[in-house]
């Protein structure tokens, strides 16, 4: 009993301990529970409160976007719909406004809204610069615009980047590439509306009416189609049709009705996004690494703000699909989970981009350098397009040049470059010099191909100013402003009266003076007057001039920088802005040295080896390397000057079969277009070459030409050369299209007479009789002389005249037709039976006379003629050119025939004759060639100055709108407030203060220009009498002309002086002389009157000048009529000078009631022997005397003209006296003059131009009067330098 009562006792216990471990283990469970439980909660706490956080922030940002929703809605709406048009910093300007406009009318937008991140997202921006689109923000905007349009783009692409990025992009959508001139055009039309594909429409600068209901989506519905009427078709209309307009030239004009229908989106190129463009080109190039990490960045920026948003939406989702307890759903945990986690990612990754964006930028800022000389070089190439209608340079052209250095191809082209170096940081620094080394010298040498040579210096010069900048050798503005603009001004400088420098000089020294860099200039002048006047005579002896040539151990040349005297320059100054410094001192003293100056300071710029890169040429390594086959090659020549023979040449020697793998057409005639056409396309097919001449005779196929050509994908081997004479025919598009080279024939009567007689065949020069020999060569020389005297223009010519070879083929074939009828066979003909008179009229009347349109020329030309083709011309001892001695006061042979009577003794005396530069060769004075290189010095200055870049052109005008608009505003304002009331207008200088530096600077220019000017000019008072005055009435003319122009200038002026202050919005036409005033231009609404191209701020002074002698005159005409002949006049401040001379003439024939043709001009010059002599009362009443004369190509010296070593000279006044000689019964007259009297004609000024009358002037008798028509004797009324 008790072992049972135990037994039951312990089967209880052990119940009872079952229950309690169970209890136990129930208790643990719910324990573990309870714990995951808090845990979960704990977790889901914390990550509730970090996405509350998260989305606390951006509900916050949220209610940002929204409160500015409305407002940055419009801007983007309007941004899409109108901004598409304008360049880069009109968009900006305009969206300024815009947002000015809506904080005027209370409207919230983001003061700082990204138009790119706000209407693109990182993703789809990848994919555009993955479909070629340049990675800048204007294509980036442009690209925005073209996804998201409602009205069809007209895109404005001449750069040609849109049509590759389009071609790429909706290659999916098997876009069609056509333009109106594709026969298929209306097929592709026609199947693009029906399939839905994109079609591409290129050159449309006309619309084809045909596209007119596309483009109004002028579509019906019938049943379950849409349809679309094209032509007399209804074609089925696919919603996914898509069509772009293209053209390439971005000054076309389209009429108001198409613009309303398109939305414009321009492409044009400028300087801040070709920058991005060439930045992202040389990261890919030099350090691939950031690149990638840019764009890695930009993608993971997009992905995981996408993968955010994925995981949001399914927390929300798996939130409110919760069942039960949330604690215990273990997807919501997880997701939760997961979200924490990628915000942790994004957290981090957003932590690391901001460091990688730190390295992005500072690698990007190494070389923004590089980019930004990309930038500035390609604007420079485009500015060239202003100095000369050929010189047109694609985008594609310099993205090339950047490619190539950038794949190591400008490696050796830099003499000397050497690359290596220890230090890393400084080899990345010294790497990225030789970079922008590579970059200019490539970017010279292969646009001075395209180049005339006489533009190659100016180009040069600006190529180094480029170099310079952001450097320490940068060109101080003060400096290059006087190197463009340099003008003297009222004061003169005080120089020694020793160094006989002019006043026009002395006026320049002074403002060159002023200028830090120069304050001890003139001082330096008064201590050294022997050194100074030795370098500013450019008369200096040759003898003395070579001893000293040979004391400083080189020529001239080399010597220029040490004949000029040192010691005056700014201390602190380094090599390259000494030697501009001494740039500008030559520019004033000795201007005929400037080219040379401007050459040599190049040299110290780049090194020597920098010009020399175009000395050879080489066409076959340019076509097999540099162009491709889409590319044709536009050889350009002066007329006369065949270079067709260098492709004949090349393709023999590359194995091209003619009419087979190289074929050749001569253009010019309608019949020749289809032919030209079909061989185009089938070589474009084959992969052959095509040659076609001439083809500025054919500019408007070319046109056509050039159409196709852009639309055709040829064979690779394809090539298409194009031969021309300089024409302004050519269109733009084609010059933009081609590979442009420019051959220019040496210069030099060797150089001639070597092409000459390169050109002769032996056996034609040989022919019986063997007189025929002297005279071909007889023909050659003249045919030098005519052609080399071109150079001398207006010297040597008075205009540049289309003598060619064909002058001298057709000259040559006269020749051999009169001599062959004279000798009859003959194997001699004796010197005077050759018919002199025939073969001199044909010469001077048809061959070359025929191309001569003024008289003084033809009187030129006759001069040569009859000096060579004349009997004596077969003496030992002929003289074919002199030269003036000096001493002996004699002209003497400077060269003599040579004795040779058969083609190779001639060709052989030509090889061994010394390359003679001699202007006295022509017949011109020995000093012509100063002449002509300070010509060449003006137009290097005048041509730099139009190609300094429009740096703040458009943000000029953009301020300007800004500046008008925020002055508008303010007035707005303060007229709304009472409290403004009595507030004055802003005062000027407070307008001031709120420009830039170029405005304030403009402001004072235009603000001196008006105090130079009078207030206005008084008109001459008409009465009965005065009216009768020939005088009066010629005078009257004049001064209501210059009154009016008067009062033009001013207006002009005030009006740019309010614009400038802000006062008034600017017009299309004051922004127009905005930009003439930036550029030093005249303003093209103020050219009334012809003047020499000059400065802006000397033309000021010359209308000053007139101004104050026409109110003179006038005064002395209103008051005392009779003193006038006796007032000294200056013709050249007139507007019509030869009408005032006319006047005169008129006045003495109505006083003495004579007839006009019984008065004959008497010219006296008064030089000081004469100012005293007595004056006859004839002389005193018909008699008139001018002054400011200046006579070229002669001296003045006791009484007549003399031979004299200045290039110009300042003619004493001049008495015009009308002296009457009756008519003698054979209906002739008395001559007033001497035997030796010469015919010297009168020019308004030195550009020889306008031919204003002629006058008689004494010369002495031992000189004969051709030699004062070949050296180019005249005079001017009007001359700059007085």
């Amino acid at each position: 009993a008790v072992v049972k009562e135990l037994q039951d006792r312990l089967a209880g216990y052990k119940v009872e301990y079952k229950d309690l471990v169970a209890q136990g283990e129930k208790i643990k469970s719910e324990i573990t529970t309870v714990k995951a439980k808090v845990d979960r909660s704990v977790r889901l706490i914390q990550n509730l409160t970090t996405e509350r956080e998260r989305w606390d922030r951006d509900c916050a940002g949220f209610q940002e976007q929204m409160d500015t929703v409305v407002g940055d809605c419009l801007v983007s709406a309007a941004f899409l719909a109108y901004i598409g048009y304008f360049n880069q910093s009109y968009r900006v300007m305009l969206v300024e406004k815009w947002q000015d406009r809506l904080q005027e009318l209370q409207v919230v937008c983001q003061p700082e809204l990204s138009i790119i991140s706000y209407l693109s997202t990182p993703t789809q921006r990848l994919q555009w610069v993955a479909d070629k689109l340049p990675s800048d923000d204007l294509c980036t905007e442009n690209a925005i615009m073209m996804s998201r349009f409602n009205r069809y783009p007209l895109i404005i692409d001449p750069s040609g980047q849109a049509t590759e990025y389009l071609l790429t992009h909706y290659k999916s959508k098997k876009i069609i590439q056509t333009s109106f001139l594709d026969d298929s055009f209306l097929k592709n039309l026609e199947s693009a509306l029906r399939f839905g594909n994109a079609l591409l429409v290129e050159d449309v600068e006309s619309i084809d009416p045909i596209l007119n209901p596309v483009l109004n989506h002028e579509i019906t519905r019938q049943g379950g189609r849409i349809l679309i009427t094209v032509g007399d078709k209804e074609i089925d209309f696919s919603p996914a049709f898509t069509i772009f307009l293209s053209t390439r030239d971005p000054t076309c004009h389209f009429t108001p009705d198409l613009c309303s229908r398109v939305t414009f989106v321009n492409f044009t190129i400028t300087q801040s996004s070709l920058t991005s463009q060439c930045l992202s080109k040389v990261l890919r190039s030099e350090r691939p690494d950031i690149e990638q990490k840019r764009h890695d960045l930009m993608k993971l920026q997009g992905e995981f703000r996408v993968r955010l948003r994925t995981l949001e939406e399914s927390v929300l989702q798996a939130l409110n699909s919760v069942k039960g307890n949330i604690l215990d759903d273990d997807e919501v945990m997880n997701s939760l989970e997961n979200l924490k986690v990628e915000a942790g990612q994004v957290t981090e990754k957003m932590a690391q981009s901001e460091t990688v964006m730190e390295e992005i930028t500072d690698v990007s800022n190494q070389y923004r350098s590089f980019a930004a000389a990309c930038s500035r070089l390609y604007f420079t190439l485009e500015s060239l397009g202003d100095v000369h209608y050929l010189y047109h340079f694609s985008l594609q052209f310099f993205l090339d040049i950047v490619d190539d250095i950038l794949s190591g191809k400008g490696k050796g082209i830099v003499p000397g470059q050497d690359s290596d170096d220890d230090d890393e940081a400084k080899h990345s620094q010294k790497h990225l010099l030789h970079l922008t080394l590579q970059l200019f010298y490539l970017t010279y040498k292969r646009t001075t191909r395209g180049l005339l040579i006489k533009d190659q210096t100016a180009f040069a010069l600006r190529l180094a100013q480029l170099f310079l900048e952001d450097s320490d050798d940068s060109l101080p503005y003060d400096q290059l402003d006087f190197l463009l603009r340099g003008k003297g001004g009222l004061e003169e400088a005080d120089v020694p009266a020793s160094l006989e420098f002019s006043k026009g000089k002395r006026l320049l020294l002074a403002t060159l003076g002023a200028l830090p860099a120069f304050a001890n200039l003139t001082s330096h002048m008064s201590s050294n007057v022997d050194a100074w006047k030795r370098f500013a005579n450019p008369n200096l002896d040759d003898d003395e001039q070579k001893a000293e040539e040979k004391a400083d151990g080189g020529a001239k040349e080399a010597s220029l920088s040490v004949a000029l005297p040192t010691g005056w320059e700014d201390e602190k100054a380094s090599t390259v802005l000494r030697k501009l410094q001494h740039l500008l001192v030559v520019k004033v003293v000795r201007p005929d040295l400037l080219p040379e100056m401007v050459r040599v300071f190049v040299d110290t710029v780049f090194g020597a080896g920098f010009r020399a890169q175009t000395d050879q040429v080489d066409i076959g390594s340019i076509v097999s390397d540099e162009i491709n086959s889409r590319v044709p090659m536009l050889l350009v020549s002066l007329p006369g000057y065949d270079v067709s023979g260098r492709i004949d040449a090349l393709a023999s020697e590359l194995g091209k079969r003619v009419g087979d793998e190289y074929k050749s057409f001569a253009m010019g005639s309608p019949e020749g277009y289809e032919l030209a056409n079909e061989a185009v396309r089938r070589a474009a097919k084959r992969g052959t070459w095509v040659l076609l001449k001439n083809v500025h005779l054919s500019p408007s196929w070319l046109s056509r030409l050039e159409k196709s050509l852009h639309l055709t994908v040829p064979h690779k081997d394809f090539r298409l050369f194009l031969t021309m004479e300089l024409s302004p025919k050519v269109p733009v598009n084609l010059l933009r299209l081609s590979h442009v080279m420019i051959f220019e024939p040496p210069v030099g009567i060797k150089s001639s007479l070597v092409r000459t007689f390169t050109s002769l065949p032996a056996r034609r020069v040989n022919k019986a009789p063997v007189e025929r020999a002297r005279l071909y060569f007889m023909l050659s020389w003249l045919h030098a002389v005519v052609l080399e005297r071109l150079r001398y223009t207006p010297v040597g010519w008075t205009k540049g005249f289309e003598f060619s070879e064909a002058d001298l083929r057709c000259a040559m074939d006269a020749v051999d037709e009169w001599v062959d009828n004279t000798a009859q066979g003959r194997a001699n003909l004796r010197p005077n039976q050759i018919p002199w008179g025939a073969l001199r009229a044909l010469l001077d009347q048809i061959v070359y006379g025929g191309r001569i349109d003024n008289e003084f020329d033809q009187e030129r030309l006759e001069a040569f003629v009859s000096s060579l083709f004349r009997e004596e011309c077969y003496d030992m001892n002929f003289a074919l050119c002199q030269t003036f001695d000096d001493e002996q006061r004699t002209f003497k042979p400077l060269l003599k025939i040579p004795d040779c009577a058969t083609f190779e003794d001639f060709r052989q005396w030509i090889v061994d004759m010394p390359d003679m530069k001699n202007p006295e060769i022509l017949g011109l004075p020995h000093n012509a060639e100063l002449m002509i290189l300070e010509a060449q010095g003006r137009h290097i200055c005048r041509e730099l100055q139009q190609l300094q870049e429009d740096a703040h052109e458009a943000e000029a005008n953009a301020h300007l709108g800004r500046r008008a608009s925020i002055v508008r505003r303010g007035s707005m304002d303060f007229r709304s407030s009472a409290a403004g009331a009595g507030m004055k207008r802003q005062s000027t200088r407070s307008l001031l203060s709120q420009r830039p530096a170029w405005m304030t600077a403009m402001y004072e220019q235009v603000a001196g220009y008006l105090k130079r000017l009078p207030q206005k000019l008084s008109k001459l008072s008409r009465s009965p009498n005065a009216m009768r005055n020939p005088m009066f009435r010629a005078l009257e003319r004049e001064v209501n002309v210059f009154a009016a122009h008067l009062v033009l200038v001013r207006s002009d002026l005030l009006a740019i002086e309010r614009v400038l202050t802000g006062r008034q919005k600017p017009t299309a036409d004051q922004r127009l002389m905005i930009k003439a005033l930036q550029k030093d231009q005249l303003i093209k609404s103020w050219n009334a009157y012809t003047v020499e191209v000059m400065p802006i701020g000397m033309w000021m002074d010359d209308l000053a000048a007139r101004l104050e002698v026409l109110a003179e005159i006038s005064d002395i005409v209103q008051n005392e009529p009779a003193s006038l002949p006796a007032f000294p006049t200056w013709l050249g401040g007139l507007r019509v000078p030869q009408a005032y001379v006319a006047a005169s003439r008129q006045y003495v024939a109505q006083t003495h009631n004579w007839s006009l043709e019984e008065l004959t001009l008497k010219v006296t010059v008064l030089s000081d022997d004469k100012k005293n002599a007595p004056v006859t009362p004839e002389e005193k009443t018909d008699s008139f005397l001018f002054t400011k004369m200046t006579l070229f190509g002669a001296g003045w010296s006791d009484g007549h003209l003399a031979i004299t070593n200045e290039v110009a000279f300042h003619m004493p006044p001049m008495r015009f006296h009308w002296v009457h000689t009756p008519l003698k019964a054979d209906g002739t007259k008395a001559s007033v003059d001497s035997d030796n009297a010469v015919r010297v004609p009168v020019y308004l000024n030195s550009t020889r131009h306008d031919l204003l009358f002629h006058i008689n002037l004494e010369a002495p008798a031992g000189v004969a009067k051709e030699v004062w028509s070949q050296r180019g004797t005249c005079l001017t009324v009007w001359n700059s330098n007085i």
